[in-house]
């Protein structure tokens, strides 16, 4: 990396919360699984619809709408949606359906452990600069 400037003193730290101040692995394992519970127990005619059969929602929609890989959540909700409209739920309770599955995944989405050394990290950090952690929006630590 080249600088062409010099640079000034640093005013503030930003963090991405994934994978940077905790593991997120294990949350989005977590989170898939508990999500696709909910989405199983929606409807009877969810009850057997596989994680693969799932992830074959979700390819169709992003080639069809490849712009929607910029929105995780809306994408998530989109095909879940898709889904409850294939098992031949109605429109209604489909829209319905993906915001109760999505309130899951937030709700598991948010769920994290930070590390003790991370707490200690960012208490010697935030002694010196003011810190800020960003996320994509669909985690609510």
């Amino acid at each position: 990396m080249h600088f062409y400037r010099p640079l000034r003193p640093v005013a503030a730290m930003t963090f991405d919360l994934d994978d940077t101040l905790y593991d997120n692995h294990p949350v989005i394992l977590r989170t898939t699984r508990e999500s696709h519970s909910a989405l199983q127990a929606y409807h009877p005619a969810l009850k057997d619809y596989s994680v693969a059969q799932y992830q074959q929602v979700r390819d169709r929609l992003l080639a069809a709408e490849p712009e929607i890989y910029h929105d995780v959540s809306e994408w998530r909700r989109r095909a879940v949606e898709q889904v409850m409209l294939e098992v031949g739920l109605p429109s209604t309770q489909a829209l319905r359906g993906s915001h109760d599955v999505m309130a899951v995944f937030a709700r598991w989405r948010s769920e994290i452990e930070m590390p003790e050394e991370t707490h200690a990290t960012l208490a010697a950090l935030a002694q010196r600069i003011p810190l800020v952690a960003i996320t994509n929006g669909n985690a609510e630590p």
